[in-house]
């Protein structure tokens, strides 16, 4: 069994970057579709105030 592990699970300090690597850039996707969502809906609320106010 020890044969085993060592030869097909990866060691802790191989795994930790690999593991890390996709969690922050689901983050970074997250905080990327938050921004542009964020702006998205100043833009459309900026531009229904112009839309209504300004004929």
């Amino acid at each position: 069994m020890s044969y085993i592990d060592s030869t097909y699970f990866p060691t802790k300090k191989e795994i930790n970057p690999f593991m890390v690597f996709p969690i922050l850039s689901l983050y970074f996707l997250y905080f990327l579709f938050f921004v542009h969502y964020s702006i998205f809906i100043i833009l459309k609320k900026q531009i229904l105030l112009s839309f209504f106010f300004d004929p």
